[in-house]
């Protein structure tokens, strides 16, 4: 059984989450409800703070100021143009990024670990550990150089033939002002999701490693809205290109939101784009079988058939709840 001793508590999380995702499909909700609670508990660690989470964000916006930017000189000798897909996990990006690596001149990079380990290796500290925002404020042009070396080292190690490449690391949205002084011609696709199905798709995911956040809901709430307040300081403060798209809008007006994205990107239409179920594209990661269908909008408001377990998760989102 599911509560068997002579499994370890990784298995007993991965058939609860099985478990839960096929009784979701009958709409058996709550009982689907309860194996996912189950499998979120044994998941649970105790690597996650949400108190040290939220300052970290604060001192990102506290850091990035203008006046930070004017200590750099923008890199002029390289013209590359990698396009970063960001957002919060389970929002729409993986979708994105197959529509546009559809296209022929376009490389669907995936989720590539590149910037978050060059920033490493240049402040030899990660983004949660303390001391980190000391370090990116003694980054200097050199550091600033050698880490864009090294990202267009990799990357174009993997698409050397393609007209652009897109990295669909979605928590690249912490780097979005170190990436505005890697490549001024890089662009920015935001994908965003309404907050209650974000959030409970979230946490009816079962992440395999980092995702510490994800399994309750009060972490997933907060953490969320970090996010959004990083994000808004980021419009204000870096020049960088930005295109917004809502996951709702892009799956329920499909041929609009994908040609808004090509132009973006400066690519010419390709029929390919509205077909991106059929790409023969590999693919790592937990969207995998929604990418490999046409699209659908029975996602758009899912938290609702779990509206009677989710009142911590509106009482942290309060007006952003949407």
């Amino acid at each position: 059984t599911l509560s068997s001793d002579l499994l370890n508590k990784r298995i007993r999380s991965n058939l609860h989450f099985t478990t839960a995702n096929l009784l979701d499909k009958l709409n058996r909700f709550d009982i689907a409800f309860n194996h996912f609670k189950a499998g979120n508990e044994l998941s649970r660690s105790g690597h996650y703070n949400s108190t040290e989470h939220s300052d970290m964000i604060s001192s990102l916006i506290n850091t990035f100021t203008p006046d930070f930017f004017n200590n750099f000189t923008p890199i002029t000798n390289n013209d590359s143009q990698p396009i970063f897909i960001i957002g919060m996990p389970r929002s729409g990006t993986s979708l994105t990024e197959q529509i546009l690596s559809s296209h022929p001149s376009v490389y669907g990079a995936g989720e590539l670990k590149t910037l978050d380990l060059a920033i490493r290796e240049q402040t030899g500290k990660t983004l949660y550990d303390k001391g980190f925002i000391n370090q990116i404020n003694k980054l200097t042009q050199q550091n600033i150089e050698c880490i864009q070396k090294q990202y267009l080292r990799h990357t174009e190690n993997l698409c050397s033939q393609s007209l652009c490449i897109t990295d669909k690391m979605p928590h690249n949205f912490y780097y979005l002002g170190i990436i505005q002084l890697l490549f001024k011609n890089s662009k920015i696709i935001h994908v965003s999701r309404k907050a209650l199905d974000n959030c409970v798709s979230i946490y009816m995911q079962n992440f395999s490693h980092g995702h510490y956040y994800s399994n309750n809901f009060i972490d997933i709430g907060r953490h969320y809205l970090d996010y959004k307040r990083l994000m808004k300081h980021w419009k204000h403060v870096i020049t960088l290109p930005i295109l917004d798209v809502s996951y709702e809008s892009l799956v329920s007006n499909q041929e609009s939101v994908t040609k808004q994205l090509l132009n973006f990107c400066n690519l010419e239409w390709h029929d390919n784009c509205l077909n991106f179920h059929k790409s023969q594209r590999n693919l790592h990661t937990s969207s995998y079988d929604q990418v490999r269908q046409p699209l659908y909008t029975h996602a758009v408001n899912r938290w609702k058939n779990y509206e009677s377990y989710i009142d911590d998760l509106k009482h942290v989102l309060g007006s952003d709840d949407a």
